[in-house]
């Protein structure tokens, strides 16, 4: 493997690493505190050693969940990792997920596949 393909992967792996300073913390706060209704997202993974980033993108969906206001008690943005070998209620094949990462919201009419570290979070 070159240098330069070496470099390449680590600033993907820099790309799709979670970091948020407070003041970014209390931005997403402040972006999510219009929510009335809960929202379910649920998180599609397999086990990390066959899927690179999967612990990443559970991580920044916790951290967004985390985020999300609180009305009657409960966060409104609920959070649920889907593991593929542990799926006895079939959500895999209900939300037509093929590939890991994805993350759904609204029973899957919203979809990432992938890890959203672009402009999917950060737009």
């Amino acid at each position: 493997m070159s240098t330069s393909s070496i470099e390449w992967g680590l600033e993907i792996d820099r790309m799709f690493k979670v970091e948020f300073s407070k003041e970014d913390i209390e931005a997403l706060r402040e972006a999510l505190n219009d929510m009335v209704n809960p929202v379910k997202v649920y998180t599609f993974v397999d086990k990390e050693s066959r899927c690179k980033y999967c612990a990443n993108t559970i991580e920044l969906m916790e951290i967004i969940s985390r985020a999300s206001p609180v009305r009657n008690g409960s966060k409104l943005l609920k959070h649920y990792v889907i593991y593929k070998d542990e799926d006895d209620k079939g959500l895999f094949a209900k939300f037509n997920v093929e590939r890991v990462p994805t993350v759904a919201l609204l029973e899957g009419y919203i979809r990432y596949t992938g890890m959203p570290a672009g402009e999917e979070v950060r737009g």
